[in-house]
């Protein structure tokens, strides 16, 4: 389910989008997201909902490079399969 949070704040930049001209630059665009902020004071949950948003926005756009999500951490393991610490639990 996603949060009514979410919902306003994409809302809000597919406008600020859909009214800028199409010969706008990088700088017209990361401003008009900018200025749709839709929540009031940029604090709390609100805010970090609208931050994660656009970095979306700025990602599909082009604008910024994609984030780059951690490698996944195996717990190392010895041939038996056994993890190394595992038997000193009992």
């Amino acid at each position: 389910m996603t949060s009514p949070w979410r919902w306003a704040a994409r809302a809000a930049i597919e406008k600020a989008i859909a009214q800028l001209p199409l010969e706008c630059d990088r700088v017209q665009i990361k401003k008009a997201i900018d200025a749709a902020y839709p929540f009031g004071t940029r604090a709390m949950h609100p805010y970090k909902i609208w931050l994660s948003e656009r970095r979306k926005a700025f990602e599909e756009l082009g604008l910024i490079p994609p984030k780059k999500k951690p490698p996944k951490k195996k717990p190392p393991t010895n041939p038996d399969g056994i993890v190394d610490g595992q038997l000193r639990l009992f």
